[in-house]
């Protein structure tokens, strides 16, 4: 009777391991994007969707995120960021002092100094490369030309603030408007395509035509 317990219980033992197993196996495949955060000051509380996250790379969903950083006699700083599958995304922050207690924090603090200075070049080069690949078009751009110039700055259709860009046509005659477009046609790319701002002019995709 011992041994055909014994037998059931192992049964039992392996199959709720195997269980586990496939369990873990499904979730990290699922786990496919990853995000890579960091904060300064030293000590800062971040959160993603509401939940603790420790600073460093963490395997999460694809999905739509949003990453609040925050520390007292701080600014709080909040970023929305939507993964693909397989992505990988860095998210930094250095938060800036707002009362006279914190406002030489960054002289007294060599080290979290540094750090933001790390920060903003990252933020930096991720910002541009993330345009360039979403926009293929800024890879030629700035475009000057004797009626018109065609640039790239802040857009506001995208959710997402690092990839968030116009393309800035800035021209002196409705004629010279057109000639900006049929540029970029030229260049392989639809302006249909794209978030457009005019300088002076209405934005005749505005409307959807």
């Amino acid at each position: 009777m011992k041994t055909l317990r014994s037998r059931i219980y192992f049964l039992l033992v392996v199959v709720v391991v195997g269980f586990l197993l496939v369990f873990l196996i499904v979730n990290n495949r699922s786990l496919s994007a990853q995000i890579n955060i960091e904060v300064v000051p030293s000590g800062s509380s971040v959160k993603l969707n509401n939940k603790g996250i420790r600073e460093g790379v963490s395997k999460v969903k694809p999905g739509e995120y949003e990453v609040v950083f925050s520390h007292q006699g701080f600014s709080t700083i909040s970023e929305r960021v939507e993964l693909s599958k397989g992505e990988k995304r860095y998210i930094g922050a250095a938060l800036r002092p707002t009362v006279p207690t914190t406002a030489d924090w960054y002289q007294k603090h060599p080290d979290d100094a540094k750090k933001s200075e790390g920060i903003s070049s990252k933020n930096f080069d991720q910002s541009t490369n993330l345009k360039a690949k979403s926009l293929p078009l800024l890879k030629e751009l700035p475009y000057i030309d004797r009626y018109f110039r065609v640039d790239y700055g802040p857009g506001v259709k995208s959710k997402d603030p690092a990839t968030s860009t116009a393309i800035y046509i800035r021209a002196s005659s409705p004629e010279n408007r057109q000639m900006a477009l049929s540029w970029i046609r030229q260049q392989g790319f639809d302006p249909v395509d794209y978030e457009i701002t005019f300088k002076s002019f209405d934005n005749p995709f505005a409307s959807g035509d």
